[in-house]
């Protein structure tokens, strides 16, 4: 990966079917979320720690959402994958201040705007190359 001072986890999706009860929500849309606002982060945020803890320094920023920090009705997956960074964040907190590694969080509120068809084709295939991404 190479040396990283800052790394800005800003990806986030949620596509239009975020408002769905938990009874109504499909496997596939579950896996998409997690995929994006959880699995990514955690490869970015592994491997940056990596290389900022062996050398004392460096800031990771996870973007995570206001949902992480409210509980609403038909939010089940995005929050949950919300919910999943904000642990995330503080878990590395704890462990990047010992290692000179600052580790925040920020809370931005949604927009409320669609996302043209061609970005969310950018973002299904960038879906599978992380769920194709393999590390040990």
């Amino acid at each position: 990966m190479g040396k990283a001072d800052v790394l800005v986890n800003n990806a986030g999706f949620s596509n239009n079917n975020v408002k769905t009860k938990i009874c109504d929500e499909t496997i596939e849309n579950f896996d998409l979320l997690i995929v994006i606002n959880v699995r990514a982060p955690f490869i970015l945020c592994r491997e940056a720690m990596k290389d900022m803890t062996s050398r004392g320094e460096g800031h990771i920023l996870n973007v995570v959402s206001t949902v992480a920090l409210t509980k609403q009705e038909n939010f089940g997956v995005y929050s949950a994958s919300k919910y999943a960074l904000d642990g995330l964040t503080g878990s590395l907190a704890k462990e990047g201040r010992k290692a000179g590694v600052k580790v925040t969080a920020a809370y931005p509120g949604g927009t409320g705007r669609a996302l043209p068809s061609l970005v969310l084709s950018d973002i299904y295939r960038s879906a599978d190359y992380c769920n194709d991404f393999r590390r040990h």
